[in-house]
């Protein structure tokens, strides 16, 4: 039987606005242990790619 105070895993896929935006609110939340997969994660915040096309 688990302990009371494990944390359950949650895998966030994409780092867009909404996949880390989703990640914060959940480890902000508690309890979790956030995992994020994408293909790409943002570099530079001045450049063009740090955001996408829908944001």
């Amino acid at each position: 039987m688990a302990s009371s105070n494990a944390s359950k895993r949650v895998v966030v896929i994409g780092a867009g606005v909404v996949g880390l935006t989703t990640a914060v609110k959940i480890q902000e939340k508690g309890g979790y242990n956030v995992t994020i997969v994408a293909e790409t994660f943002a570099g530079d915040p001045k450049t063009i790619k740090y955001t996408s096309l829908w944001a």
